[in-house]
């Protein structure tokens, strides 16, 4: 599997006045929806999203400090050896997380 990383998305309070904070220092973003901005970062993507559809849309309880209003995204190419790849790295991030 390729180490790399394909996209961060971070869950903001305010989607207008993180773009903003984004944009003036340079980055250029696009908002295909308007609810969503993607940055396009060197070989990836920054999106800023609303956090509570992040949490929503993640799974996660967005009530308590547990939960980071972060997520990260590896995009892998399709194949049989980039799936049995993967489900190796799932089952030891899960012993990891446990």
């Amino acid at each position: 599997m390729e180490p790399r990383i394909s996209l961060i998305t971070l869950g903001v309070a305010d989607v207008g006045r993180a773009r903003a904070f984004y944009e003036a220092l340079g980055w250029e973003g696009q908002s295909p929806d308007g609810e969503v901005v993607f940055f396009q970062a060197g070989g990836m993507v920054v999106a800023l999203w609303g956090r509570s559809q992040l949490a929503e849309d993640s799974m996660a309880d967005d009530t308590g400090a547990a939960w980071g209003g972060i997520t990260v995204a590896h995009a892998v190419r399709c194949c049989a050896a980039q799936r049995r790849g993967c489900a190796i790295r799932n089952a030891q991030m899960a012993a990891v997380a446990s």
